[in-house]
């Protein structure tokens, strides 16, 4: 072991945005919407099974689910759509605005926002306006899915596989349009409070802005027209997957001229919308020290290894200073077909899995026929 693989092994990493948990009403359809309009086609895993542990966010009961995690192969963070069966989920009571507490808004990449935005407003998705810059001059701009979460399709120079734009065949109404998941906005009370598990935790140190103010590339969201304090935080990815996760941001909203309210209030963890946000971590033991070092305890923790179909880890989860829930999951086992698996090792922490190795995920991509996604479940 090198010196510095050592030392790494005294520490923990989190090592970017993993995936963000979205609960759906039907898994199936769902699959098909991200498939088709996101590029989310690669299946990690497809897991029908209880919610065991759960129960904390599930009103004290154990709950049937079905789960799969997909991957956008061009870089970014994946979507773990996630399926009530033993009760309908619920819709937001009210429409979430912006500032309310919670995960607002998932940001996807794209390399060219022009030619993405034509090819959504071709589309049968609703978009929230035209492209416009953010405070850092970036192009962006906002749309919603089936469900009426929200969306941000934002420039990015970080990439795994750069996407090529690509017209539909006649097997396949996708077009390329975006990678994978950069960041999250995330509505919160006191940000200066947030810091502590945003920045000090996490280790999202870089500042890309700090800003108070209304905002001209909010002004067509609900309820964008407030006052807000805006901090975006940036990290650059590390870990096994740093290659494909790629860098991250997540942006701290506080709005200031109305008492925000909980995205999730009154409403159970995996009930229709954005349900948790999860991080790729390694060293969970020495996370969940300082976690608690901190004031963020681990409310569950599977501490042995805990299996998901052909993938296998450890998972745990935190409530931010508002209740959002932050996950953080520690992989040791990534399967590429379904008899060749591949054991994640202390050295990948520092290096990371190679480029070439990743690229057979593509092995875990869905196929097209008749215009839909293959679905062996």
């Amino acid at each position: 072991m090198s010196e510095n693989a050592a030392e790494n092994n005294k520490t923990y990493t989190v090592g970017g945005i993993q995936q963000v948990g979205i609960g759906v009403e039907v898994l199936s359809s769902a699959i098909q919407w991200y498939g088709r309009f996101f590029g989310f086609n690669a299946l990690m895993f497809h897991d029908f099974n209880v919610a065991e542990l759960m129960g904390p966010y599930t009103g004290g009961e154990v709950h049937l689910r079905d789960a799969a995690l997909l991957l956008n192969l061009a870089g970014g963070g994946g979507v773990e759509v996630w399926q009530y069966t033993s009760r309908r989920p619920i819709y937001p009571i009210e429409t979430p605005i912006l500032g309310d507490l919670g995960i607002f808004s998932v940001v996807l990449r794209t390399p060219q926002v022009l030619p993405s935005y034509d090819s959504y407003f071709a589309s049968d998705i609703y978009l929230h306006s035209e492209p416009k810059e953010d405070p850092l001059g970036l192009q962006n701009f906002f749309i919603s899915d089936m469900y009426g979460n929200v969306f941000l399709i934002r420039e990015d120079s970080s990439w795994f596989l750069q996407p090529k734009y690509f017209p539909p065949t006649e097997n396949s109404t996708a077009r390329t349009k975006n990678g994978g998941i950069s960041g999250v906005i995330i509505g919160v009370s006191d940000i200066d409070a947030s810091l502590v598990v945003y920045r000090d935790l996490l280790g999202y140190t870089d500042v890309g802005y700090d800003l108070t103010g209304s905002f001209e590339d909010f002004e067509n969201l609900p309820g964008g027209r407030n006052e807000f304090r805006r901090v975006l935080l940036r990290k650059k990815a590390e870990g096994p997957f740093k290659h494909l996760l790629c860098d991250s941001t997540i942006e701290l909203i506080q709005v200031l001229d109305r008492v925000p309210e909980k995205i999730f209030g009154g409403r159970l963890w995996g009930d229709i919308g954005f349900i948790h946000l999860c991080f790729d971590v390694c060293n969970m033991d020495l996370l969940r020290e300082r976690s608690k070092e901190l004031g963020y305890s681990f409310t569950v923790d599977s501490k042995e290894t805990f299996a998901m179909n052909e993938a296998s880890g450890r998972f745990a989860y935190i409530e931010d200073n508002d209740g959002t829930l932050l996950e953080f999951v520690e992989t040791l086992k990534i399967p590429i077909t379904k008899r060749f698996h591949y054991d994640i090792k202390p050295k990948h922490q520092e290096e990371g899995l190679s480029r070439l190795f990743l690229r057979m995920l593509q092995f875990r991509s869905l196929q097209w026929k008749n215009n839909r996604l293959k679905l062996d479940f």
